[in-house]
């Protein structure tokens, strides 16, 4: 069930002030809460400021709406799931063909999040698959919206993209650790601990 309550009332004509917001040094987040046609306008005044614009393209309304062909090609990183990679490519689950056959919608980048199973991302230079960390796992609920932030975080802050989906996938893993879902989100000094040992271990 989704109940997005005050997201999807957010109209295009709300986004008066995000371009004064944006420059060639941001990321842009975007999610399907708010209408495809907001996400729209705002990917464009992204695009337009040279910003760089991820979307979530969760939750992905049933059926597709017909904007979101023009919305997929504004984007630069494009962030999906199971369910939502098969929906939007029609295709089988060969997740690292799938992600690079995604690109062909428009994004430069696709990452699709694979839970237990950590994530693949597909970009210009290929493809590349990323296993989750091993975690005692209690609550899935928010480890999503925590991997996005990460990897949003991290891309803002110049790491290329296979390392931003590491710590992505790191944030999620901590999250699924904790009841709840903004309460289970992990601090950058809990994610930058956690990603660091779990590293080591997974290099030794």
């Amino acid at each position: 069930m989704v109940a997005p309550g005050a997201n999807a009332r957010l109209a295009d004509g709300a986004l008066a002030g995000l371009p004064a917001a944006l420059d060639p040094a941001t990321v842009l987040v975007l999610q399907l809460e708010i209408p495809p046609a907001t996400c729209l306008a705002a990917a464009r005044h992204g695009k337009a400021a040279g910003a760089r614009v991820v979307l979530n393209a969760a939750p992905l309304p049933d059926p597709v709406p017909p904007d979101m062909a023009a919305l997929l090609r504004e984007v630069d990183v494009l962030v999906v799931n199971e369910g939502e990679a098969l929906r939007l490519s029609g295709s089988t689950a060969d997740w690292p063909a799938l992600a690079a056959g995604l690109r062909t919608l428009g994004p430069a980048a696709v990452v699709i999040t694979l839970g237990a199973q950590g994530a693949v991302h597909a970009d210009a230079d290929g493809t590349d698959a990323h296993p989750a960390y091993k975690v005692d796992a209690v609550d899935t609920t928010g480890a999503g919206d925590s991997f996005v932030g990460a990897l949003a975080a991290s891309l803002a802050e110049g790491l290329p993209l296979g390392a931003a989906v590491r710590r992505g996938c790191a944030a999620g893993a901590l999250a699924t650790t904790r009841m709840g879902a903004q309460s289970a989100l992990p601090t950058r000094g809990e994610l930058d601990t956690f990603h660091s040992v779990h590293e080591e271990l997974r290099h030794a």
